[in-house]
């Protein structure tokens, strides 16, 4: 009687690690895949811009192009 129930528990240690480690593996390669690298080259071409439109800068370019 008692082995029958060490075995009981023994399975369902073996489950619960199973199901822990699978997670944790999972939880690992979806945040490998969502991270985002981008190179040093790319990060300095996504400046922010300003918002303000420059009026000035657009007489001129309609006084260039009639």
């Amino acid at each position: 009687m008692r082995n029958r129930s060490l075995d009981k528990d023994v399975v369902i240690v073996l489950i619960s690690t199973l199901l822990t480690v699978a997670s944790w593996v999972g939880f690992e390669v979806y945040r490998a895949y969502a991270e985002i690298n981008l190179p040093e080259a790319v990060e300095k071409h996504l400046t922010p811009l300003n918002p303000q439109i420059d009026y000035t800068t657009i007489e001129k370019l309609e006084k260039l192009n009639p």
